[in-house]
């Protein structure tokens, strides 16, 4: 049931900064590393924090409200496509745009970046095998 999420949760532990902060309607956050388990880590898309999604449809008025909120991921699990936030939340439809670009991608688990990503295209890790054999990884130059 759970299959290609957990590759999902994998890629984050491998990208994922401390400080940063994942936008996402799983709670299973015991798949994070023991160094980024810190309890504001998720933002849960279905919490009182992300109520102003559900007005919200401009693309560069969703990157703010997430970027303002320390989100620099968006996870969408197998069983969030099936759902009524699939539907209802505008940020679904965004997803996949040059807003939120696909960073992994492994069945119908997605890890999105939140906000274009400057300078060339990165590889996106599609499992089993990277594309031109490349994966994306965060710029060193971030503190």
């Amino acid at each position: 049931q759970y299959g290609t999420d957990v590759l999902g949760w994998q890629w984050l532990n491998a990208n994922l900064w401390p400080r940063d902060r994942v936008a996402s309607l799983e709670i299973r956050v015991y798949y994070l590393a023991p160094v980024l388990r810190d309890p504001h880590v998720m933002l849960y898309l279905d919490s009182q924090e992300a109520e102003p999604l559900l007005d919200l449809a401009d693309p560069t008025a969703v990157v703010t409200f997430l970027e303002g909120h320390g989100a620099t991921y968006v996870f969408v699990r197998v069983l969030d496509w099936r759902g009524v936030y699939a539907h209802d939340m505008p940020l679904f439809r965004l997803l996949g745009s040059a807003e939120f670009p696909v960073v992994f991608s492994a069945g119908e688990t997605l890890v999105y970046h939140v906000g274009p990503i400057a300078g060339p295209a990165p590889g996106i890790f599609l499992w089993p095998e990277p594309l031109r054999g490349e994966t994306w990884t965060p710029s060193p130059s971030r503190s």
